[in-house]
């Protein structure tokens, strides 16, 4: 569950609740059991990711992606997981990304979210990337660090 007002999302991993926001910093996530369950997936200081499979919001499957600026916590990226629009690059179709992103949009506005929409605490975002060949939801807190403006 995302909470609007907080930014605060709420996911279970491995059967396990956590409670995630924008003052998360990578010591605490590295500290915590999210931390020994991830996957590292950029390390170039001062930005770092990580990643964790499968986390559980509101009944649904997301890869999870943490992405850290020093010790801040910038961004979480969700993708959520369906089986009828799985894609790899033997069966991609733009058409099931599409239908990602509209599945992502309704799922935000179930829980009253706008997207695109400045909160107080950061940003959220649907987006569907036609280069990159993906959907995904962003909850973005800084840029660099600093708060979003």
């Amino acid at each position: 569950m995302i909470n609007k007002d907080s930014g605060t999302i709420t996911f279970e991993l491995k059967k396990q609740l956590f409670v995630v926001n924008g003052s998360f910093s990578k010591n605490d996530f590295l500290d915590s059991d999210l931390g020994h369950n991830a996957r590292r997936i950029i390390h170039n200081e001062p930005h770092i990711s990580y990643g964790l499979y499968p986390c559980v919001l509101k009944k649904n499957t997301f890869p999870l992606c943490f992405y850290f600026f020093g010790e801040k916590l910038d961004s979480l990226d969700l993708n959520m997981q369906v089986p009828d629009l799985e894609n790899s690059w033997e069966n991609y179709s733009e058409e099931k990304e599409i239908k990602r992103k509209q599945l992502h949009d309704q799922w935000l506005s179930d829980m009253g979210i706008k997207t695109d929409f400045n909160y107080a605490w950061g940003k959220i975002t649907s987006s569907f990337d036609p280069r990159g060949g993906s959907s995904n939801i962003g909850i973005q807190y800084t840029w660099q660090g600093k708060p979003l403006t």
